[in-house]
């Protein structure tokens, strides 16, 4: 009997945990005013890369934002009321044109000794 409720209890918790989300694609224009003069004020050296409209449970829940300066990629969250409530770092692995290419040493270059058996 114990094991029974368990199972349900757990049921339940999975049940009420659940809420969809979904994430829609959206231009820099369509960001609340709010926002679009705090990406302009703070960001001004950095390119907007993508624009995100976090939906959850149907309703605009807030937005995310992924700025880029040289390799750095910083990833921002607002809230409805415009309000910068995260801010995450990560390194771009994409071709920026501000880094600079290290050419390729092509000269005679030997392969590592093999090893004896």
């Amino acid at each position: 009997m114990k094991n029974k409720f368990n199972y349900i209890l757990l049921g339940y918790f999975l049940f009420a945990g659940l809420s969809l989300s979904a994430q829609n694609q959206i231009q820099v224009e369509e960001l609340p005013q709010s926002i679009q003069s705090d990406l302009t004020s703070s960001y001004k050296k950095y390119k907007v890369n993508e624009v995100w409209e976090i939906e959850k449970d149907g309703n605009v829940a807030g937005y995310k934002v992924l700025v880029q300066r040289k390799n750095n990629v910083l990833n921002l969250k607002y809230n409805l009321d415009g309000i910068l409530y995260s801010k995450s770092k990560s390194k771009s692995f994409t071709f920026d044109t501000n880094e600079r290419v290290k050419p390729r040493d092509e000269g005679n270059v030997e392969p590592p000794p093999m090893p004896n058996l």
